[in-house]
């Protein structure tokens, strides 16, 4: 009298048996999502410190013809820029894109920038319009000109509309690979280039113009020092 029937203990058996199996399969798919995730995560934003431990990934690629003032590119009106013109300047390289969330912050930053720095006539910010990275560049080179013209007023260089990673990117892209390891993974990567043409810094969209403002200064007037420096030895001799 009183004891459960044992068809009735069998079955609870069986259900508590079932949920603790249940309870062991959803914690280790809780783990796995978590590792997913932040895989994820690390892939898509790592950390600047992460891939400076390394300073070998500043090495220049090899090749005699590898220079950044070799290349060639359009600008938005469709005319042939020639990067030597940027030989002796410090320049801040950017992958831009028109319809993405940190478009608006960076547009405003790269052209306060540009109008803080440009002045020196060592420095220029250089966008390169890319629509790789969720499709937040759709418009035509003429429009992007246009756009940027009319909401920023913008007095930086904007070049034609390029693939900044894979097999397809420009030759200024793959030199950023090449030297630093760290191509773009999503819009607003930035790469501060010193007057000789070494990449010396970049930061990624999750930085700001206002944050990275300091740096760029320091470059610049590095820059304008040695140059006076090395005029002046040249009148010298």
């Amino acid at each position: 009298t009183g004891s459960m029937p044992r068809y009735i203990s069998t079955h609870v058996r069986e259900v508590i048996l079932i949920s603790k199996m249940l309870l062991h399969i959803s914690a280790a798919l809780g783990i796995v999502l978590v590792l997913c995730l932040s895989t994820s995560v690390a892939d898509e934003i790592l950390p600047k410190e992460a891939l400076l431990e390394d300073p070998d990934k500043f090495d220049r690629a090899k090749g005699p013809n590898f220079s950044l003032y070799n290349f060639r590119i359009k600008n938005t009106a469709g005319d042939n820029v020639e990067f030597k013109q940027f030989q002796g300047k410090v320049i801040l390289g950017v992958n831009v894109a028109s319809e993405c969330g940190f478009t608006d912050a960076h547009y405003k930053g790269l052209q306060a920038l540009h109008e803080l720095l440009a002045i020196s006539e060592r420095f220029s910010v250089v966008a390169f319009p890319c629509n790789q990275f969720g499709n937040q560049e759709p418009k035509t080179n003429r429009e992007i000109h246009e756009w940027a013209t009319k909401n920023y007023r913008v007095s930086f260089p904007i070049f034609e509309k390029v693939d900044v990673t894979g097999d397809k990117a420009h030759d200024f892209w793959k030199l950023i690979k090449a030297t630093t390891g760290q191509p773009p993974n999503w819009n607003f990567w930035k790469y501060l280039v010193d007057y000789q043409g070494n990449v010396i810094n970049f930061w990624g969209p999750w930085t700001t113009i206002e944050e990275i403002t300091k740096d760029v200064k320091e470059a610049v007037d590095q820059a304008i020092k040695e140059l006076a420096r090395k005029r002046q030895s040249t009148e010298a001799a």
